[in-house]
């Protein structure tokens, strides 16, 4: 097979490998690790075929399948003519039909959407006449952006009334423009005078019960003010032995002694505190004058209506302040008398008042605050008027529902437009030799739950997601991508009764064809290539690395004059090729054990960089397997480390010494991490240190199953 090809394919299969004195039979199933030289073989058997036959009776997959077979530059896909079933004679005529129907939408689209034309602006002439008038002098307000539609403009404005009547509820939006003037209002609140609260000491207020109902004798002293003005005169003489008035001698501390009595007289005590509750009475009583006499203003200006009730609070204290004056100035004239007040209701009034005149104020104060937002704010509520009345309007509400319906009825038309067009594009495809290709593989992909299709483009396909976006080959998974392929290229080779392959195909090679794809799809692929065993054909070769894949092939393929089944390995980088008996194939996990035993035997120097990529994977697989086995653990990941140690060590990992769970780490570690990696900046010796750590534990810890694996693969070597 090797003699006259070019180097560069045969790679490691040159100078003492075996591949000259391979016995391919008609049927070959062929297992080698990642690196062993399956892809240079595949090459091989391509070159020997091209020499002997001509290269369109022969179809190979491989990696470059997608590149060099199926994807076109612009990142479409070739077509494949076939004739799965009869095509319809009256094709043309339903395209003509179609046709007629879709240039009657056109028409009727079209008058729509003049009508929408008009109709809209119509309405934007209105809402820049109602934008003009209403900002006046104001230039900070524009219009919505052009880009918006008319109903998007219009629903703005009117969330501009909306957001402004939030802050601004009571304003009269039919009124405001953009030259509103708010100087008036507020100079009027401005000149509004409310009067200040009168605090009154309440001990004052406790005791003048007590004063009103008191009898005092009636002791001969001079008034109230002539006390006051001795006690003036008094601090003017202090220290003096002459009148300043009259010029006479006077003797200060006889005069002092006199004035003192009069002032610690208990009639002349009470006395003075009725005068000074009288002097805070009639402050109060002047307060509620004031509040009477401008409460009209307050209502007007910034009092509500529901406010009005502080009038007849007011009016109700000024009846309490106005008893207890007349009481006060009754018993200052006849402290010989006894007079009697409801001092609970004198609290209250006193209290009613002061109330009032805090809540007259805050609300002047609020209002205040109101004008001068609204000063600020002139443009929200210029907005607001613009929305309000755009809202408000009939021309503007006819014309939107009007452009409503007809937008309505031009979707409508498009969809049947769009039908239409879709049935002839369906029709015309059907026309074509491509279509039913397409068809046929569609449903394959359908049935595997894709959401992707091929659809035809002229004497192309190109990929088009289920949403109707266009893809690219590469827009898709790796795995999807594959399995597209392994599809495509399978189907490609049926013939046009669906059930057999093309007669003139001579030579079918598989490299590797199921690789990157999750478990359901794997099995769907694996049951196509098998089908591919059972046609009558020249020659196949099918290679893979995936020993599971290997052994699901060659099950049950007991005809050894059909059948030939090989395993690569490559040693000192040459590849060799070596037949199967079918009685010598291990089972999958005795496989993988004497894959990791026979790398644990070998020297780190000696271990080529494909093995130690490859390794961990196998590591991991027979790390699980044996697991499983012993604690009915799917995954052994770190988050189960306890678990595996009981199925390793047999003991709980408490009792493992720390060299042994470093170990055990580190095994984790190249398990879970690098067998999950394509490439990885490996370290053998970690790798090799690793695997030696998982067979010396078995080994040690269940010795009848480590010589189980390991002399079962001896026997049958």
């Amino acid at each position: 097979m090797s003699e006259g090809l070019d180097e560069r394919i045969l790679k490691s299969w040159k100078l003492n490998s075996n591949i000259d004195e391979v016995n391919f039979k008609q049927k070959n199933i062929i297992f080698g690790l990642n690196g062993s030289g399956k892809s240079s073989l595949a090459n091989i058997l391509q070159a020997n075929f091209f020499r002997k036959h001509n290269p369109k009776h022969f179809r190979i997959f491989s990696e470059n399948y997608v590149k060099e077979t199926l994807s076109l530059k612009d990142g479409r896909i070739r077509g494949v003519i076939s004739n799965f079933g009869k095509k319809n004679v009256d094709i043309e005529q339903q395209i003509e039909g179609n046709l007629s129907a879709i240039n009657d939408r056109k028409v009727q689209m079209n008058r729509y959407d003049e009508k929408i034309k008009d109709s809209i602006q119509t309405t934007e002439k209105f809402m820049e006449d109602v934008l003009n008038r209403r900002r006046g002098t104001n230039n900070k307000i524009h219009n919505k952006p052009k880009a918006k539609t008319v109903h998007e403009k219009v629903n703005l404005w009117i969330k501009d009334y909306d957001d402004s009547i939030k802050l601004f509820p009571d304003e009269k939006y039919n009124e405001i423009t953009g030259d509103a003037n708010f100087s008036v209002e507020s100079e009027n609140v401005n000149l509004c005078i409310v009067p200040d609260t009168i605090d009154i000491n309440k001990l004052k207020i406790e005791n003048l019960s007590e004063l009103l109902s008191k009898n005092f004798k009636d002791i001969d002293i001079p008034s109230q003010e002539i006390i006051s003005w001795l006690e003036t005169g008094l601090k003017i003489h202090k220290g003096k032995t002459k009148c300043e008035f009259c010029g006479s001698s006077i003797h200060y501390d006889d005069i002092y002694d006199h004035i003192t009595s009069y002032l610690q007289n208990e009639k002349q005590k009470a006395s003075r505190q009725l005068t000074e509750i009288h002097h805070e009475l009639v402050a109060i009583q002047q307060v509620v004058e004031e509040l009477k006499r401008n409460f009209g203003k307050y209502r007007d200006l910034f009092l509500q209506q529901e406010d009005d009730n502080h009038f007849n609070v007011i009016s109700a204290a000024e009846r309490e302040i106005h008893n207890a004056l007349s009481a006060v100035d009754l018993k200052t004239d006849r402290m010989d008398l006894s007079v009697s007040i409801e001092i609970d209701s004198l609290k209250k009034a006193i209290l009613d008042v002061n109330n009032s005149v805090r809540f007259i104020k805050d609300s002047k104060i609020a209002y205040s605050q109101n004008i001068l937002e609204k000063v600020n704010r002139l443009e929200l509520l210029v907005k607001g008027a613009i929305g309000y009345e755009l809202k408000n309007s009939k021309i503007v509400n006819e014309n939107l529902a009007k452009i409503a319906e007809w937008e309505d009825e031009v979707q409508r038309l498009k969809k049947e437009k769009a039908d239409l067009e879709n049935k002839n594009e369906i029709l015309t495809a059907e026309k074509s030799d491509l279509s039913n290709f397409a068809r046929f593989l569609n449903a394959t992909l359908r049935d595997m739950n894709l959401d992707f299709f091929l659809k035809l483009d002229g004497d192309v396909y190109r990929l088009e997601h289920n949403d109707g976006t266009t893809l690219r080959l590469d827009d898709v998974s790796e795995g999807e991508r594959n399995l597209l392929s392994l599809i495509y290229f399978y189907y490609e080779m049926l013939d046009d009764n669906e059930i057999s392959l093309k007669e003139d195909i001579e030579g079918i090679v598989l490299d590797d064809p199921i690789s990157s794809l999750d478990d359901n799809n794997k099995f769907y692929i694996l049951e196509l290539i098998k089908s591919l065993l059972d046609y009558d054909l020249p020659k196949i070769y099918i290679l893979t690395h995936s020993w599971d894949d290997f052994c699901a092939m060659t099950y049950g393929r007991n005809d050894r004059d059909t059948y030939a089944f090989f395993e690569i390995k490559k040693e000192s980088q040459v590849s060799r090729i070596n037949e199967i008996e079918g009685s010598k194939l291990l089972s999958p996990y005795m496989q993988m054990y004497c894959e990791v035993d026979a790398f644990c035997n070998k020297k780190v120097e000696e271990i080529p960089p494909q093995e130690s990529l490859h390794m961990p994977n196998t590591m991991r697989r027979v790390l699980e397997e044996y697991v499983k086995f012993n604690v009915n653990l799917d995954y052994a990941t770190a988050t189960h480390t306890g678990d595996i140690a009981k199925a390793l060590f047999k003991c709980e990992i408490s009792d493992l010494s720390n060299s042994k769970k470093q170990k055990l780490d580190l095994l984790l570690s190249v398990c879970n991490i690098l067998s999950h990696k394509a490439t990885h900046p490996h370290n053998p010796s970690e790798i090799h240190k690793a695997a030696k750590f998982l067979r010396n534990t078995i080994r040690e810890c269940d010795k009848y199953h480590h010589l189980k694996m390991t002399c079962y693969s001896a026997r049958t070597s």
